[in-house]
């Protein structure tokens, strides 16, 4: 015979699950769309309320071999748009982007994007208690040394489907690999911590620090910005690093206005945003 404690632990317990219930109802799934060199689905809650601020995704599984483009693709390759005009009930819908990484581009310069399949999550508004959300996505495809465009439309009615429980699991992982932002000099790791003017050789440079932890992991930092920058790792010191980040283009002196910066080191990521200083 259960105790009185047991009965109200258990009481506590169920209640503790329906909240669980009603404030995480559970994902659904689109069914797969072939395209180039690739498959995609659709990820969507099975039920939101208007005005709640909650995620989807977009799951793109690429054959063997092939690769896809981040958000800045480096030398070559085509960024990702994506659309969501034909929602409804939705508003504010915007796709993030996991840590990418560089990889030769097969015509002597650096691209930037994913070697294997990926997982973009979609942060949205609900206005209505039944959206749709509705995605067209145009993205570029590359195997060996032939990149093709390629494009997919999906949608799915967030109006109370069956949850299909395996699909939390891929959203979590999704949404643990974008990178974080940080402001400069944030007390976390990793962060960055300063961005200077700088020069090499009397060229106009910038110098960027970070703290990386004490990890064996080589980190990467991407520069997005209107000037590419090429960037290297200079030194790294115990559980700091140090780049240099030199603008492309003959541009005299360091171009000004807000960049977006993004530290990697392993599975570990962090994003910034700076306004770069002027040449000194």
């Amino acid at each position: 015979m259960l105790s009185r404690r047991h009965v109200i632990a258990a009481a506590a317990l169920a209640a503790t699950a329906a909240r669980a219930q009603t404030t995480a109802p559970g994902l659904q799934s689109s069914a797969w769309v072939k395209a180039p060199s690739s498959y995609a689905r659709l990820l969507a809650p099975v039920a939101v309320a208007p005005g709640e601020i909650a995620y989807a995704a977009l799951e793109l599984r690429l054959d063997a071999g092939a690769k896809t483009y981040w958000r800045s693709p480096g030398d070559t390759g085509v960024p990702p748009v994506a659309s969501f005009a034909a929602s409804r009930g939705v508003e504010a819908a915007t796709l993030e982007f996991p840590a990418p990484v560089a990889f030769d581009d097969g015509a002597g310069g650096i691209a930037i994007g994913y070697l294997a399949s990926v997982v973009f999550p979609i942060r949205f508004q609900a206005t209505a208690a039944k959206p749709r959300l509705a995605i067209t996505f145009d993205y570029g495809v590359c195997l060996k040394n032939l990149c093709i465009p390629a494009q997919i439309a999906l949608a799915l009615d967030i109006a109370g489907a069956a949850p299909e429980p395996e699909l939390a699991a891929t959203m979590a992982a999704a949404r643990g690999r974008v990178p974080p932002v940080r402001p400069l000099g944030a007390a976390q790791t990793p962060a960055i911590l300063s961005v200077a003017a700088s020069a090499q050789n009397g060229a106009p440079a910038l110098e960027i620090v970070a703290r990386i932890g004490a990890g064996t992991e080589t980190p990467t930092l991407f520069i997005e910005h209107d000037t590419a920058f090429a960037v290297s790792l200079i030194a790294r010191e115990g559980e700091a690093a140090r780049f240099r980040a030199l603008p492309q283009g003959g541009a005299p002196g360091l171009p000004t206005g807000e960049a977006r910066l993004t530290l990697i080191i392993g599975e570990a990521a962090v994003e910034s945003r700076v306004s770069l200083p002027a040449a000194r």
